[in-house]
């Protein structure tokens, strides 16, 4: 029986333009030479010391102490090798880096190029032909997912929302014959199992350097080059000291255009918030540490001691929400992680930070969000302004819920009054206020939503939000679009949301009938209409904006609503 040649399971890393052979493997793992191994290649050898694993220990104790046959030891490598490749009428010289075992954990990660395997996997195999993808939501949420189909799938087959998802990784099935055959992942690193060896790989790795250059992903996988997230140190560095620079100096440079403010960064309760304090700021007369309204960068910027001029102090200034109840801390943040805007640098390139972390946006992108965001039109409902005296737990209004007592303060006092004076100003339509009246669906104990903060007898559904960062607005769009999709979809939803609709009437002295939501008796039976977001302007200067991420879920949403004939309008609520 003819033995087959043994096939090698291998990473693959292209290393950045320009490094140093010395840059690419931690100082501490020296090369060792092997016989025969072609010039230029250099490997890096560490090996474990033998150890018994802790499971064995923890499990099996003292009974085992005395017997080494049960140690293990590892071995991990990284290969590095050098290739010519063509650059114009010259030939250039990149490096690749090769590992084994557990040697990435010596590689130097911080010299490799971003999200080479994942554009080597898309521009070899067929649309049809993934089998696992990890991607993140950027628009907000940040939320980090991976999914698994139990056959090769198209991208369509999965969650990943093309507009507002950066694309991580992904395993996919490689045609036979292919130079990318059989299954491959690509990340940062192309991992497969390949018929190479050292002799071999040169010739290898200039055909998938080909094949990385290609730009044949675009025609099914384009939209992977709409953000990605900036992972180069040196790029990061600047990119926090052209933002510190600007925030501090209160203009911009003139290679530099900005839009930056600070503002919470998570989804808060706005009634268990008593206000924000900033570490560092000087105590008042019983100890405390001053209560703000909201996080301010002028306000923040004013708590340094020494001038801000780095992203550490940056990162360590800590801000905190504190209790409106207890007092307590109840949430915290870094300074840096409350930044939010967009930067264009004079390389023409633009970038957006939001939770601490920066990234780089495609210009056409950013074109084709901002023409989107800006052709979102307001409604005509006449919003009332945001008064500081809403934010007073003293000067809370009392009012009767299901025979209770309940005091309303922030946003629930506002939507109060901004019913109270609809009312009392339209002789067209009549308004009912829906704030936190959360309506059981579904089987999940959690599974409870609010249709809207003020409902219309016209089919407008609104809903108010200050306006903060990326995760707090997309959380907002989406909740606007999930309680659109209820109603639209289902009767049960709408039985129980009517049983609402008529505590609230009672409540509030209205008549129900004028407000109650029809059943189905066929396609498109529904009252509404329309979605409304209202969105209390945070900063009390400047135009009113959103981060970009929240532009970028907010048009996702508003095609989303579209598909089911409802209009999405968007209103800036003045702050006072």
């Amino acid at each position: 029986m003819v033995k087959l040649p043994k096939k090698t399971k291998m990473s693959i890393f292209l290393i950045k333009e320009g490094v140093s052979p010395n840059d690419i493997v931690d100082k501490n793992v020296p090369a060792i030479q092997l016989d025969e191994m072609p010039s230029g290649y250099e490997l890096h050898v560490r090996r474990n010391d033998d150890h018994k694993p802790d499971w064995l220990l923890s499990f099996f104790s003292s009974s085992i102490s005395g017997d080494d046959s049960l140690t293990i030891s590892s071995l991990g490598a990284v290969l590095t090798v050098p290739v010519s490749i063509p650059c114009g009428e010259t030939m250039c010289r990149r490096f690749f880096a090769i590992t084994f075992g557990y040697g990435r954990s010596f590689l130097n990660r911080e010299v490799c190029e971003e999200r080479f395997g994942l554009k080597c996997v898309l521009n070899s195999v067929d649309e049809n032909a993934l089998r696992t993808i990890k991607f993140t939501d950027v628009s907000g949420s940040a939320r980090r997912s991976s999914e698994q189909m139990p056959r090769a799938s198209s991208i369509e087959e999965f969650s990943l929302d093309v507009q507002r998802s950066l694309l991580s990784a992904t395993t996919a099935k490689g045609k036979d014959g292919d130079l990318l055959e059989g299954t491959v992942s690509g990340s940062d690193s192309l991992s497969m199992t390949k018929l190479v060896n050292v002799n071999t790989v040169g010739s290898f790795l200039v055909k998938v350097y080909d094949l990385y250059r290609s730009d044949r992903y675009r025609k099914n996988f384009d939209w992977i080059d709409n953000i990605a997230s900036v992972n180069n140190p040196e790029m990061e560095k600047r990119l926090w000291k052209e933002a510190i620079a600007i925030i501090t100096s209160g203009k911009e440079k003139a290679s530099v255009t900005s839009d930056l403010w600070m503002t919470v960064p998570d989804v808060l309760n706005w009634e268990d918030v008593a206000g924000f304090r900033y570490y560092g700021e000087r105590k008042d007369s019983e100890g405390k540490l001053p209560l703000h309204e909201d996080i301010l960068m002028e306000e923040v910027l004013a708590t340094f001691h020494k001038k801000l001029e780095s992203y550490r102090q940056l990162r360590s200034k800590k801000i905190s929400a504190v209790d409106a109840r207890s007092g307590n801390e109840i949430q915290s943040w870094s300074a840096a992680s409350c930044l939010v805007g967009e930067l264009r640098l004079n390389n023409g390139k633009n970038y957006c930070v939001t939770a601490g972390k920066w990234y780089e946006i495609a210009q056409d992108y950013v074109q084709q969000i901002e023409e989107e965001y800006r052709s979102i039109a307001p409604s005509d409902t006449a919003f009332i302004p945001y008064l500081k005296e809403y934010n007073s737990e003293e000067e809370a209004v009392s009012v009767y819920e299901n025979n209770t007592e309940k005091k309303l303060s922030h946003e629930a006092r506002y939507n109060y009054e901004a019913q109270k004076k609809l009312n009392e100003s339209e002789t067209e339509k009549r308004y009912l206020l829906m704030d936190r009246r959360l309506i059981p669906y579904g089987s999940g104990k959690n599974s409870r939503e609010e249709l809207c903060d003020i409902l219309s007898d016209s089919g407008e559904r609104i809903h108010i939000k200050r306006c903060s960062g990326s995760s707090a607005m997309s959380h907002l769009f989406n909740q606007g679009l999930v309680a659109a999709s209820l109603e639209v979809d289902g009767d049960g939803f709408i039985a129980v949301a009517n049983e609402k609709i008529k505590e609230a009437a009672n409540d509030y002295g209205l008549p129900a009938g004028e407000f109650l939501l029809p059943s189905h008796s066929g396609p498109g039976k529904h009252s509404i209409s329309k979605v409304i977001f209202g969105i209390v302007k945070e900063r009390k200067t400047g135009k009113p904006n959103l981060p970009f991420f929240s532009k970028v879920a907010l048009a996702a949403v508003r095609r989303q609503l579209k598909r089911m004939n409802l209009e999405l309008q968007l209103n800036w609520i003045p702050c006072q």
